[in-house]
């Protein structure tokens, strides 16, 4: 999936180049990316674990249950927030972009009216790949991502000469809604409901919250750099974001690949473990993957962070900007030494 992205951010690139266009459409999509990752992606951790012990001591229907009072709270406060976020977008867009001009800051403000659909979406997106991972099955978890980068592609290449950048942001909503079709499709598949029958006799489901905030606590300190690296960057040139972007791209795709991906599927492993009070097995079983992990990404973040570059030939602003982008990847790769398997 993150190399998929990866693939987006090249074709984007090319089309729209490190200039306005892109900066715009960047600082519109951090906000309910960045909202995305802090609180929908805290769902993931603090769900699995409950709704693996429901399965375990009580069966199917109360895990169901508890699938069932986590979705749909989280879809209704994401949508809240979403709409509170488009009608406050004029004061939060000058906060986080006060370096751009007033043309630009009103380009983010009508790219956001795109992207912040991808609010509600991830709520969704998250609830629905928790439930696939809890049963197992990662692989509809890992491919219904792929349709946001691929759609978004599609979109660029079909209508990026034609409404610019527009077609990045249409794009990216259309692939997200693509990404939940297959998710929605998937469960019916496998039968599991995907819109789960609200049970009212059943108790809230108090533990998943009690986990939520401490995780979402972790989020806003692990994740609150990329908006301080992304408003910092606002304040610069033309081409700043996204040669920031650019830049920080190749880490977040090594991350994806090692310790993001180990952590997704230990994870389930580990709460069926905790749901049986298997303690012993469990630090066991931890301790072996976090060693595994580090005697990988250590020497990769080691290798790719002082590897020595050489930059010869004339100075111009498409080699500027490249140099700015490998001091910045530089720069973010020493990320993968922190990086545990069971965040």
């Amino acid at each position: 999936m993150k190399v998929a992205s990866a693939a987006k951010v090249i074709v984007s690139g090319q089309f729209f180049g490190a200039g306005d266009a892109l900066d715009a459409y960047l600082i519109a999509f951090l906000i309910p990316s960045f909202l995305g990752d802090v609180f929908a992606g805290a769902l993931n951790p603090a769900l699995i674990p409950a709704y693996m012990e429901a399965r375990h001591r009580e069966g199917t229907s109360a895990a169901v249950s508890v699938y069932a009072r986590v979705l749909y709270p989280s879809v209704a406060l994401f949508s809240v927030a979403a709409a509170i976020l488009l009608i406050l977008a004029n004061p939060v867009l000058k906060i986080l972009a006060s370096g751009f001009s007033p043309a630009k800051l009103a380009l983010s403000r009508s790219l956001l009216g795109y992207v912040i659909v991808l609010l509600p979406f991830s709520a969704l997106s998250v609830v629905w790949r928790s439930i696939f991972n809890a049963n197992q099955r990662f692989a509809a978890a890992a491919i219904a991502p792929l349709m946001t980068p691929l759609v978004t592609i599609a979109a660029v290449i079909g209508g990026g000469r034609f409404i610019g950048v527009s077609a990045l942001a249409a794009g990216t909503a259309v692939g997200a809604l693509a990404e939940l079709a297959v998710l929605a499709l998937w469960l019916r598949h496998l039968r599991i409901p995907v819109f789960p029958r609200w049970n009212w006799k059943t108790a809230p489901s108090t533990g998943v919250f009690r986990q939520y905030c401490p995780i979402v606590a972790n989020n806003v300190v692990m994740g609150g750099s990329t908006i301080v690296d992304q408003t910092m960057a606002a304040m610069l040139g033309p081409g700043s974001v996204s040669v920031l972007n650019f830049g920080t791209r190749a880490a977040g795709v090594l991350l994806a690949i090692g310790p993001t991906a180990l952590s997704t599927a230990i994870f389930p492993r580990l709460s069926a473990m905790a749901a049986r009070n298997e303690w012993g097995n469990l630090r066991k079983t931890l301790i072996h993957y976090l060693w595994f992990s580090a005697a990988i990404t250590v020497p990769v973040a080691v290798t790719l962070a002082y590897f020595p570059r050489r930059s010869r030939g004339s100075c111009s602003s498409v080699e500027r900007s490249r140099r700015r982008t490998r001091a910045l990847s530089r720069r973010f790769r020493p990320s993968l030494y922190y990086s545990c398997p069971c965040r």
